[in-house]
Order: structure tokens, then sequence, then C-alpha cells
């Protein structure tokens, strides 16, 4: 191979090269997608699928912090907003991000002055031996066993109240079959 072609070949090779480290650098660097858009009357609150979040005033973006998951949901009250993370609930009160603690949202609403959060707490959840342990068990069950599993499987489903300082579990006074809402 002559010097020619060696020259060309390499410069096509830098090219792809250059290319290719341009390209992939780009797209690595976008987020992966929004997960939730709010407003509160005043500037829009946007959560990312890569756990960012962000404030819009109208006129420019401004990063507020980041989650270590991705963000569900964004609801506000007029004093908070309240960001449902993968399986964290966190507070934003225009100042800081600060963690509520660790929930498995099914559903959020907010008013002016508080939030509905029906959740159940993370620590409840089955783990993988204790949930393979448990359907094995459930194969062998009689049909009444198995109801009785399955309520008890879903009454861990909580309805809270959040006022932006405290997380209040309202189920003890819900009337009506919170387990069905799911």
């Amino acid at each position: 191979m002559d010097k020619k072609y060696r020259y060309e070949l390499v410069i096509c090779m830098m090219t792809v090269l250059l290319f290719f480290t341009l390209t992939t650098s780009f797209v690595s660097a976008q987020p992966e997608g929004i997960g939730a858009i709010g407003w509160n009357g005043e500037y829009w609150l946007i959560g990312t699928f890569d756990g960012e979040v962000v404030k819009y005033d109208g006129e420019e973006f401004t990063r507020i912090g980041a989650l270590d998951e991705r963000i569900l949901e964004v609801e506000s009250t007029e004093d908070f907003w309240l960001i449902d993370g993968w399986h964290t609930l966190v507070k934003y009160d225009g100042k800081a991000l600060t963690k509520i603690g660790d929930y498995d949202v099914g559903k959020t609403s907010c008013n002016p002055s508080y939030c509905l959060i029906y959740a159940k707490l993370k620590g409840e959840e089955l783990s993988e031996e204790a949930a393979i342990a448990k359907k094995k068990e459930f194969v062998q069950m009689s049909e009444g066993e198995k109801k009785k599993f399955k309520e008890e499987l879903l009454s861990m489903d909580r309805l809270f109240r959040y006022d932006g300082k405290a997380m209040i579990d309202l189920s003890e006074n819900v009337e009506f079959p919170i387990r069905e809402m799911r």
C-alpha cells in the first residue's frame, strides 16, 4: 500500500472516530425524558426520568437538584411541591429538596393546603425470597386462604395526608375499601 492510500485511510478512520465521539457524547448528555410537569401559578416544575428537578419561570430554566431515581409526578400546594420519585417522596419548598420518606406511591393529589397520597411504606413490601416462598404456599392454599392472603397484601396500602410538615396516616378513618383503588 502506498503512502497516499495509507494517509487517506488514516484520515478516513479519524473522521469516523471523531464523528462517533461527537454524536455519542451529545446523545449521552441528553436526559432520558420528562416524567412530570407541574404548575403552581408562578412557575413550572419539571421532573425528568433521570431524576433532575428543573424550575422554568417562562424565561429561563434553573436546575434545582436531583433524585437518585426517576421522577413520576409533581404536584403543588400554595407552600410546597410534592415530588414523587420511583420509590421516594420529596418536598420542594422553593429553596431546597427535602426527602419525606420511602413510599411506593399509587396516586397523589394536592389542594392549596395539603396533599393526599395513596401509597405503601417501602419497608412493607415483601422481599424476593419471601415472595417466592409465599407463591409456593399460595399454590397449595384453599380458595378462602387465597382470598385472605390477597386481602392482607392489599391492606399494606395506606391513604396519607401531607401538609408540608407531617405525614398523617388516614387509613384507619377511611370507611370505603381503599385497596380497591389501585
